[in-house]
């Protein structure tokens, strides 16, 4: 049976799926848009060979549509039985275009079905999903966990479980037995018809999950108890009791390292100097950005130095006058012990955080975009901040609607457009085979104008 939705007669590569479904499909779209669906050892003919695939046709019908230029699929709404081998198959065959809403929507069904949403996140390497989920996972006995987990995070899960069980007994440890009596039995009527129970490890669990960190005791007080209690005297007994978890924290708070940068900060450094996915800098605001560079260069984390320093520069050309006033400051010139230059006689007897003026900020030179500099490509496009991008034209004809038509030829001259060269930088990387932006993580003045221009 042919499929009514891909099925062009010019295509060049038939895949057919585990259901017997034939899809047509442009190899050039797959040179584009995916990175493990071509095979490199079929030859082009139109009507040519047939690659079978694992996938049912309901899943390859919606994957196959994420690599046209055309409305993509509005996956929000489809159900997790289907959404799940969507999201495995556009990760298995690399089709960009589809992998992080695949992932934003799987992400919702975090709840309902943690367990396959956690094998999915592990094997995709998103780790975010994984820390948003492992809270979700405590209350389940440790042996049955670990029987569902893949074998990459049996071990991570130990110690997570092992250091909350911990706290756990840390917390039942500081209930006086009188305390738990009340706890257990409220003083409104009793074990009766009514029933009321307290469920112990359910409200210290409640309590402790809501402590972001050591440094957050102020969380405690969110913390809605109150449906678990039936009288005020139960609900003094246990205000009491947190005054003693606090107490407890805080003295393991006192023998912490006060450091000055914000945790906001601290949260993407520290994330350089472990084996895992570093934060995506060019994504990073220039607000946040800036203290992150100051706090790297202080404290010499030479992993993520390099490419802070990268996109400081890059900002140059919008907030030169900001990265001058942090030149004009004591914190361009960072040593070991974390002091810093308070002159210039100071400063010249060290190393200054190599911060240069680039000629666009003296003048109207135009720039290069770092990322798309090829110099085989067919088109170049002219921001409105004069950063040139050099861009294929078979891209732009797969994934695009409304760029230059096929007759279209620059004469080496450069295609202005209005856009700004963070929004440009954005888009691009839609129409070529790569790990595409994550856009919930942008900031709405930057997420505004890419909407626009896409």
């Amino acid at each position: 049976m042919q499929s009514t939705t891909v099925g062009a007669s010019d295509a060049d590569i038939t895949f057919k799926s585990f259901d017997d479904v034939l899809f047509n499909i442009h190899r050039k779209n797959l040179e584009v848009a995916t990175g493990a669906l071509l095979p490199s050892d079929v030859a082009i003919q139109v009507n040519g060979p047939t690659v079978s695939l694992n996938e049912l046709s309901e899943t390859l019908e919606f994957m196959f549509q994420f690599i046209y230029p055309m409305l993509q699929p509005d996956i929000a709404s489809l159900p997790f039985k289907v959404l799940e081998p969507l999201a495995e198959a556009v990760e298995k065959y690399r089709v960009f275009p589809a992998m992080v809403i695949c992932k934003i929507n799987m992400r919702k069904f975090l709840h309902e079905h943690v367990d396959e949403v956690v094998r999915y996140a592990a094997r995709h390497g998103y780790t975010d999903i994984v820390d948003e989920a492992a809270p979700l996972l405590l209350t389940i006995p440790l042996k049955e966990v670990l029987l569902r987990l893949p074998t990459i995070l049996i071990v991570p899960w130990a110690l997570y479980y092992s250091a909350w069980d911990q706290a756990l007994c840390l917390a039942r440890s500081l209930l006086k037995i009188s305390d738990m009596e009340k706890l257990r039995k409220s003083h409104c009527g009793g074990f009766g018809s009514t029933d009321y129970r307290c469920p112990i490890d359910e409200i210290i669990c409640g309590v402790l999950l809501a402590l972001n960190s050591v440094g957050t005791l102020q969380n405690l007080a969110s913390v809605n108890t109150t449906g678990f209690l039936c009288c005020r005297e139960v609900d003094s007994c246990l205000d009491k009791w947190r005054e003693a978890v606090e107490a407890e924290l805080e003295v393991e708070d006192e023998q912490s390292v006060a450091l000055s940068e914000s945790s906001i900060i601290l949260e993407l450094m520290f994330q350089f100097i472990y084996p895992m996915h570093q934060p995506d800098v060019p994504l990073i605001p220039f607000e946040t950005l800036a203290p992150l560079t100051e706090a790297v260069e202080k404290y010499e984390v030479f992993p993520a130095s390099p490419i802070c320093k990268i996109y400081m520069r890059k900002s140059l050309p919008e907030r030169v006058q900001e990265i001058m006033g942090l030149c004009r400051e004591a914190p361009i010139s960072r040593y070991r012990d974390g002091s810093c230059a308070t002159s210039l006689a100071g400063a010249t007897e060290r190393s200054f955080l190599p911060l240069r003026i680039s000629p666009f900020c003296r003048t109207s030179t135009l720039q290069q975009s770092a990322l798309f500099n090829s110099s085989d490509a067919d088109v170049v496009f002219r921001s409105a901040d004069n950063v040139l991008f050099n861009i294929h034209r078979k891209n732009l004809e797969v994934a695009t609607g409304a760029f230059p038509p096929s007759n279209f030829s620059t004469q080496g001259e450069s295609v202005a457009l209005s856009e700004s060269s963070t929004t440009l930088e954005l888009m691009f990387q839609y129409i070529y085979p790569m790990p595409q932006p994550e856009a919930p993580s942008l900031p709405f003045e930057t997420l505004a104008p890419l909407a626009e221009a896409v």
